[in-house]
């Protein structure tokens, strides 16, 4: 699961030829957790995810996390953008 943030500057320009230099950048950020690790969610995440326990256990990462609750057993997905914002 990541963030990417793409960039484009331009750097200089041939007004005769047309031509165009860029300078691009690509920002990639990778979640800091993997597949069984123990987290401890945020009270307002819990809410979120329908009254969850705060502690969970990630058993799988996509494009999404899933994770189980290590009281009840139940599992969840917390989506990319929810992710990043909690």
């Amino acid at each position: 699961m990541a963030r990417h943030k793409h960039t484009k500057q331009l750097i200089s320009h041939d007004e005769q030829n047309a031509e165009y230099f860029y300078k691009y950048t690509n920002f990639v950020e990778l979640a800091p957790i993997c597949r069984d690790d123990l987290v401890i969610l945020p009270p307002k995440l819990q809410r979120a995810l329908g009254g969850i326990g705060p502690l969970i256990l990630v058993y799988k990462m996509t494009t999404c996390v899933h994770v189980v609750d290590i009281k009840t057993m139940r599992t969840h997905e917390i989506a990319s953008p929810k992710y990043w914002e909690h």
